[in-house]
């Protein structure tokens, strides 16, 4: 019979991940609220993005916004990626925070 463990029986951090586009369509600065909002509570939580900015696309964070955000240390910011999805790199995550386009 299948157990979660509790979040204090938990060895490692427990690691939430957003791959996109950094376009507040994508839920970009909602990701950022959650994670002031759960480390504010004290949930061991740590917050990853991997993604930046469409300097193209009017939806967009700015350069400004982008370094403000990481300022917060909230979430860590990985910047873009090209080898997420083709098995080159194995990341290990707990949680994958999927996005839809609007």
């Amino acid at each position: 019979l299948f157990k979660p463990l509790c979040w204090e029986e938990r060895e490692e951090k427990i690691t939430a991940v957003m791959t996109s586009r950094l376009l507040l369509s994508k839920g970009v600065l909602e990701y950022f609220e959650a994670a002031k909002i759960l480390n504010e509570k004290g949930v061991d939580i740590q917050f990853w993005i991997i993604g930046d900015i469409d300097e193209e696309n009017p939806n967009s964070l700015t350069r400004t916004e982008l370094e403000l955000l990481k300022r917060s240390r909230l979430v860590k910011v990985l910047g873009k990626r090209n080898n997420v999805q083709n098995g080159n790199t194995i990341w290990l995550l707990h949680v994958e925070i999927s996005q839809f386009a609007v």
